[in-house]
């Protein structure tokens, strides 16, 4: 089993290939995509099981449309065809404290039965990214990822 982080998140450094400060960080299906597949391809994986959830379980529908012979089986968990409303401008307003708002957004999606342990380890995880990830996480997610839609 192989658990990646996307750039911009985890303890990883942005990408040095560009100025990225330079512009705001939005996660676009391509890339997202892309990701996947370059870390396969990298590590010369074959026969590949991916599993995602949340927005790492929608991806699987655009692995499907487009890499259907990389993949052995796709597993989303949690995801959705499309999700509409999430991408907020708002998210990374300097009057925001994003830290709070990202996490107690989330902690407000889990069920309420859920343990609470579980819940304080997600609050805290969505506490530590950095300002705009978030909400370009959020354009993915909430815009440029629409299979209910795509022809």
């Amino acid at each position: 089993m192989i658990a990646y982080d996307l750039p911009f998140h985890g303890k990883f450094v942005p990408p040095t290939s560009n100025d990225w400060w330079d512009e705001d960080y939005e996660l676009d299906v391509e890339q997202f995509a892309a990701t996947i597949v370059s870390i396969a391809d990298a590590l010369d994986l074959e026969d590949l099981i991916y599993m995602g959830s949340s927005m790492g379980g929608n991806i699987t529908l655009e692995l499907d449309d487009w890499y259907p012979d990389r993949f052995r089986a796709l597993i989303g968990l949690e995801c959705g065809a499309y999700s509409p409303g999430f991408h907020i401008d708002w998210l990374d307003h300097p009057h925001v404290n994003t830290t709070e708002v990202n996490a107690y957004s989330c902690w407000g999606l889990m069920a309420k039965q859920s343990p609470e342990q579980t819940h304080r380890e997600t609050m805290y995880l969505y506490e530590q990214g950095a300002t705009g990830v978030f909400k370009g996480d959020l354009y993915y997610y909430s815009v440029d990822h629409d299979a209910y839609n795509r022809e």
